[in-house]
């Protein structure tokens, strides 16, 4: 099943309807300095201003009106799932979980703090809610899960490196959505002729870049999915 960003996909519009009640939840305490959690892999600068900005534009200022609490996997020993965990016993207003696997530790963590996925993969398929139609509980947000994008960039690079005939890709052991992804692109490699070489470890950021190049020389080019 493919969900677009787009909105393309016929359940997409009814799920998209569903991202107006996290801030129908802030609504209501207007009044007073809303507390939102922030879960996270990495720290990645553009998405948290981003969600800063957009904020602005309703009126939700840091400082002022709005409490942020980040957590970051990447650098500290805690897991996502202690993280999700530590944010969810704050009891903000909102929780937002940048990725899959941010996503399903929030899900672990509470059935009842709205839950708003920013971005995520497949909702379903990677036990995120039960449906697009009818998600339940506790969980919105957006999906920018499709394979098109896979497919075009093995055809971009057949293109541009011309006699390639592998190309490595490497994915993170934790996120579900690598495996659906490498099942995705299996169909692709083989109508273009090209060796598909897949390798998922445990997403320590260095250790990626280690695993980078190992495979970067047994291969002529590399696709990443963290």
């Amino acid at each position: 099943m493919t969900l677009r960003a787009n909105g393309q996909h016929p359940a997409a519009g009814n799920f998209r309807k569903g991202r107006q009640w996290p801030l129908r939840a802030l609504a209501l305490r207007s009044e007073k300095v809303a507390h939102l959690g922030y879960l996270a892999q990495a720290r990645i600068s553009h998405l948290i201003e981003a969600l800063r900005s957009g904020l602005r534009e309703v009126g939700y200022m840091e400082g002022q009106n709005l409490h942020m609490e980040y957590r970051f996997e990447h650098g500290q020993p805690k897991a996502l799932e202690e993280l999700a965990k530590d944010l969810a016993a704050l009891k903000p207003d909102l929780l937002i979980a940048v990725g899959t696997p941010a996503t399903l530790a929030a899900k672990q963590a509470t059935s009842f703090i709205p839950v708003v996925m920013a971005p995520a993969g497949d909702p379903v398929c990677t036990g995120i809610v039960n449906s697009l139609v009818r998600p339940s509980g506790n969980i919105t947000g957006i999906t920018l899960y499709s394979t098109d994008p896979e497919i075009k960039r093995l055809e971009m690079a057949k293109e541009v490196l011309v006699g390639i005939r592998c190309v490595a890709v490497l994915g993170n052991a934790r996120n579900p959505q690598a495996a659906l992804n490498w099942d995705d692109i299996q169909p692709g490699g083989h109508a273009l002729g090209i060796e598909l070489r897949g390798s998922r470890r445990r997403p320590s950021f260095s250790l990626l870049c280690d695993q980078e190049g190992k495979l970067r020389s047994g291969c002529c080019s590399l696709g990443c999915g963290i």
